[in-house]
């Protein structure tokens, strides 16, 4: 069994621009638990426990989505908080540019995943990159302040060409990700 999801990688730069972000907020916001750096990436679908033997058809279903869609270009900024301001637990900024492409890009690897028996995803997609966990409850001051940071916050662009099979290895010092198959758009 593998713990897997699918994804787009950020580039180096948008990585860089991201850290520098959490490191400002850092201070501000001793509550919440920032994602290393090497951890931020964009989940197109997560698949959770897959059994070895079906690994081939994430695989085809990546292949079968990816070839579907063109290269496109995609930034992000605007920040926000899941499930809500006032109950926040997950800090993330939103795509900026390219988001029409990132939720085709999710549909139809959505659609062939299911075509080979995987569950469909139920909730809608909100396309985001979580770059913060809350510890606990989180001081209405540390919220304002991250939204008023996000607010103009903006990444570079960069053109995505790839979707990613990521494995995510659970350990004491935070998941692990690493590429396990790319397909091409």
């Amino acid at each position: 069994m593998a713990r897997l999801f699918i994804a787009l990688e950020l580039s180096d730069r948008q990585k860089d621009e991201v850290s520098a972000l959490q490191q400002k907020l850092k201070n501000s916001m001793q509550e919440v638990r920032w994602v290393r750096r090497e951890g931020v990436h964009l989940t197109l679908k997560f698949l959770g426990e897959i059994d070895a033997k079906r690994i081939e058809q994430v695989k085809a279903a990546m292949d079968e989505a990816a070839f579907s869609v063109d290269k496109f270009e995609v930034s992000f900024g605007c920040s926000g908080i899941f499930p809500s301001p006032r109950k926040a637990r997950v800090f993330w900024l939103g795509v900026t540019d390219g988001e029409a492409d990132v939720r085709k890009l999710a549909e139809k690897t959505d659609k062939a995943l299911s075509g080979y028996g995987f569950e469909p995803e139920q909730r809608r997609f909100k396309p985001h990159l979580t770059i913060g966990r809350a510890r606990g409850s989180v001081r209405e001051e540390s919220v304002e302040y991250f939204i008023r940071q996000g607010e103009s916050f903006q990444t570079g662009t960069v053109k995505v060409e790839s979707v990613v099979l990521f494995e995510s290895k659970l350990t004491s010092q935070g998941a692990i990700h690493t590429p396990r198959y790319k397909a091409s758009l």
